[in-house]
């Protein structure tokens, strides 16, 4: 006895199924290759950049936290714009931590970190690249690369994506976005290049994403510290040895 078989439907049941497993195993790779990821940043230099962003967090939420208590008008990580003229105008884009209103006048404040952790160099190799991490803070990190120079505009798509300049990240509710807040362009040296950067409230993925950037551009080597900062930091804390007398 033949059988009518409907051989529209069985080859379109065919092609559907196919497409489920071939989704399936795009996720499938995908998954894969976020943990193999996920494993290579967990290590000891990851582990204390993600304690020094949660540490600058909480510094600035609490200093939200006191200036709202004067129940005044607060705008965490409000966007403005650098007046120098020396700097390139795309980075000249900015967020101060804490933009205020007060008597009728706009002030700005700042999360300071006046005790970072001290600690011996750290020294790991990822993909190839030697990363040596020195005492620093996590909003003003100065990366020193060795390589070829960099790409300004993947520089600058890097920093767009983290910035976030339409606001697109829906605030928490301390009102923080999670983005970076500023870049120095990058100054070309002999064999090497250096930049440094406000990663504000951005999660630890934005300086993964900038070492990958570091790495698609020739990087060798990566030197991370925060220098010019705890320098500035160490004057304004030593007495003066020279007092005046009247």
């Amino acid at each position: 006895m033949l059988t009518n078989i409907n051989i529209e439907g069985t080859i379109s049941r065919i092609r559907k199924d196919s497409i489920i497993q071939a989704v399936n195993m795009l996720w499938l790779k995908k998954l894969l290759r976020l943990n193999k990821e996920k494993e290579e940043f967990d290590t000891p230099i990851f582990e204390k950049l993600k304690d020094e962003q949660q540490m600058y967090v909480d510094v600035l939420v609490k200093l939200i936290s006191s200036i709202k208590f004067r129940e005044i008008e607060v705008f965490p990580e409000a966007q403005v714009q650098l007046e120098s003229t020396q700097i390139p105008e795309f980075f000249r884009q900015s967020r101060v931590d804490v933009l205020y209103k007060e008597d009728f006048m706009f002030h700005q404040a700042e999360a300071k970190i006046t005790n970072p952790p001290e600690f011996l160099p750290l020294f790991e190799t990822w993909r190839n690249i030697e990363i040596v991490l020195f005492p620093f803070v996590w909003h003003s990190m100065e990366f020193n690369v060795t390589g070829p120079e960099p790409s300004i505009e993947q520089l600058q798509n890097w920093f767009t994506r983290w910035f976030d300049p339409k606001s697109r990240n829906r605030p928490d509710t301390h009102g923080l976005h999670r983005v970076i807040h500023t870049m120095t362009p990058p100054l070309i040296l002999e064999g090497s290049w250096q930049v440094t950067i406000d990663f504000g409230t951005a999660e630890i993925d934005a300086i993964q994403a900038f070492l990958r950037q570091c790495r698609f551009s020739g990087a060798k080597k990566i030197e991370i510290s925060s220098s010019n900062y705890l320098r500035n930091l160490m004057k304004e804390t030593l007495p003066d040895l020279n007092p005046t007398t009247e």
